[in-house]
Formats: structure tokens, sequence, C-alpha cells
């Protein structure tokens, strides 16, 4: 099985798949801590204990909704922990903690598992000493996504999650796509593991992996619809949201009256670096040595036209090695090169940031010079409200294989 053909990522985008995993979750697992060997208790000093917050009503998010959305959706005729129960749970066997734990074992990082300390009446999470995950992507992913899974089954499972009650354990992980070394693939693990962000899209390359909303503003979300019967500012329509439509924009903006061209921004992040092979190419890596050859190209043009053509050319040779993204730049400058005067290009694909180093803007970046010598590439940041005003968006696959994370 050639598994790096076959790994395409997306992500469950409706509300209901979350909220049916928890019931999943409490329902259908039947897990017995008091059934794992007496031997097999995990030593502290192998896994790093992070203490949840409290979890309580003061539990604040780092985007709490402003004080008079939040009465509204208080007062609201909503019961947070209604759910639809129209669709079966899917089907979990029964696990245990050193079943969680295990699953480690296939996993590079990004990854934990939560567990419900009934005595204390406290979440705690598990990761192992081994974690290679930079300290940010912990914090902002693994953490953040930990804090708000326990919130939320809290919210929805009062009674279970109280003191006195059976322990409580479940596997998960928070990246742009499951960080299961490739020699793992296919991997048939024995407990679920609940992956916050992009997953597989045929479900045989890891059977035990379900795919949950990706760490911030979407799970953000989530959770506020969880506990306040309510969504954040993300999600809201504009003005009091970042949701722009027709009717915020004003005069002038009916469907014809758009630009029609398909456009996209946003950073030139790599495309599943850990799991394609052979791995697709940025122009800005020195491995292929595109850069190179339209510095020599570039160099014998006698001014900007003929220098964007060559660049063009040169990009379009090399489209097949190319990641998504870059492959959409490609597509961009083409489009612009045969655009007659006075036409708009049918798209307008550029980075508006690198992520070469620490994240910046790419206009204007050493990365980016040669490109911008040429008009290609590297583009300004397009606001929410003007994006609207296309008529045309793309989605290019970013480092979890989808924009909407990564």
């Amino acid at each position: 099985m050639d598994v790096a053909n076959k790994v395409e990522m997306t992500w469950a985008r409706r509300r209901g798949v979350l909220f049916l995993t928890l019931i999943a979750v409490y329902c259908a697992i039947n897990l017995h801590i008091s059934g794992a060997p007496e031997n097999g208790h995990v030593k502290e000093e192998q896994y790093h204990r992070e203490l949840l917050q409290t979890l309580d009503e003061n539990y604040q998010l780092e985007e709490i909704m402003a004080e008079k959305t939040r009465d509204e959706a208080l007062s609201a005729e909503y019961d947070p922990t209604s759910m639809d129960s129209s669709r079966e749970p899917p089907d979990v066997s029964p696990y245990n903690l050193i079943d969680a734990i295990n699953e480690f074992r296939a996993y590079s990082g990004a990854f934990s598992v939560l567990v419900y300390d009934s005595q204390r009446d406290q979440f705690y999470g598990l990761y192992s000493n081994k974690e290679r995950t930079n300290r940010s992507l912990l914090e902002h992913k693994l953490w953040g996504s930990m804090k708000e899974l326990a919130v939320m089954l809290r919210q929805q499972f009062p009674q279970r999650f109280s003191k006195g009650n059976e322990e409580f354990a479940v596997a998960f992980g928070a990246s742009d796509y499951p960080f299961i070394h490739p020699s793992h693939l296919p991997h048939m693990g024995k407990a679920p593991v609940l992956q916050f962000g992009s997953s597989f899209r045929d479900p045989s390359i890891a059977p035990n992996v379900f795919v949950m909303p990706p760490p911030g503003r979407h799970l953000s979300g989530f959770c506020d619809w969880s506990r306040l019967g309510s969504l954040g500012h993300f999600f809201r329509p504009a003005p009091r949201g970042e949701l722009w439509y027709r009717e915020a924009l004003g005069p002038g903006h009916e469907w014809d009256e758009l630009i029609p061209t398909v456009i996209w921004r946003g950073s030139d992040f790599n495309f599943l670096p850990t799991l394609r092979r052979p791995r697709e190419l940025r122009p800005l890596e020195s491995e292929g040595h595109i850069e190179e050859q339209i510095k020599k190209v570039i160099a014998k043009r006698p001014n900007l036209e003929r220098k964007k053509q060559a660049a063009a050319f040169i990009l379009r040779q090399h489209y097949a090695e190319l990641t998504p993204r870059w492959k959409g730049v490609s597509i961009s400058a083409d489009s612009e090169v045969h655009a007659k005067e006075g036409q708009l290009p049918w798209a307008d694909i550029r980075f508006s940031h690198t992520t070469y180093g620490q994240s910046r803007v790419a206009a204007g970046s050493s990365e980016f010079k040669t490109f911008e010598e040429v008009d290609i590439a590297a583009g300004t940041f397009v606001s929410p409200k003007d994006m609207a005003k296309y008529k045309y968006h793309i989605d290019l696959a970013g480092g979890g294989g989808t924009t909407w994370h990564g």
C-alpha cells in the first residue's frame, strides 16, 4: 500500500460531530481502569503531569465573548446539554488506561492522554518526556485542546465527572495532522484517539483515529456553544463578527458587482512534511534549485514583463514538484502573464506571510526578494472584509492538508 499517495486530509465541519463523539466517549466506551494489570501502573517520572486549571463556572476562555453577548446567550431558550441523538455514535471497543498510553509508541509528538482523577475531581494531561513538539505548539494546540475538551466533558456530563465516580481516560492528538510515524502506517491501535485537526480521509489508514475540530478558533467555537449556546465572534456575521455578507458590505456588492477573480492569501507553510514521500518542494528551499534557475533567467531579461514571463515558465516546468500552495502561485503567475491589457487576471494567489524562521509578512522579506523582483508569489494581506468583495475563494492545502488550520 502506498500510504503517502492515499493521505488526503479532511476534517468534520458540522457542529454535531463533536457532540456525537463526546456521546461516544461517554456511552460507547467501557473504560475499566481497574482492569489494568497491577504491574502496569505508569511511573510518574516517565510522564509530565500538567494539572489543568480548575474547571468550573469561573473558567474563562482566551477569547471569551463580550459580557453583553454572554448574557444574551445565557438568557436564550437553549439547553447546551441537549444533543441530537438521531445518529448512532461510532462503535468503540472497551479499552483501559494502558491501551491509551500505548498509543504513544506510534506518535512522534503532539499527543497526550487526558485522565480524570475522580478522587481529586481533577483532569490531568499525560505526555511523553520524549515529546519533540516545540513548546509553542504544546501550549497553543495540545494543552489548549486538553482544557477545552475537559470543559465540554464537564458541561455535557456533569454527573459523570464528579467526585467519587469511576476514573476516565482518553487519548488525543492536537496538530495540523496526526504526528504518526510513517513506519507505523497503517496503524491499528486499540484505544480510540481524538485528533483535533486534520486526519486521514481513508479511515483504514488509522481506524482508531476520530477527526475533531482543529485547535484554536474552531474548537473554541464548539466550547462556546457547549457552555453558552452561542458562538464566538469568528463565526458571527459582521459588524459584530468576522463573517462578511452582502448586507454588511453595503451597496455595490451584488454578485455581478463582485471582483471576478479567484483569490487566496496565506503562509508559505509546508505540506504534510513528515508523511509525503517524495516531499513536495517550496522554491525558497535550496532543494530543487528552483529559485537559482529563476535568478539566472531573469538576469538575462530586459524588463519586468519579460522577467515575469521567464519566472512563470520556470515555475510551470516544476509544477508537479511543488506544494499545493506553490502550485496555486504558479497558476496565478500564468494568469497574470496572459491577462490582456486592462483585464484582471482570473487568479490572485499569493503569500501574505512567510514561515521561514518566525512568521512575518512576506512582502519585503529577504526570502521573497527574488520573487518580488518579478512581482510573483509575495502579496499584501487581505482582510476578511476585502476578501468578501471577490466572487471566488479557494482553499489550498497547508501543513494539515487544509487551510482550515495550518
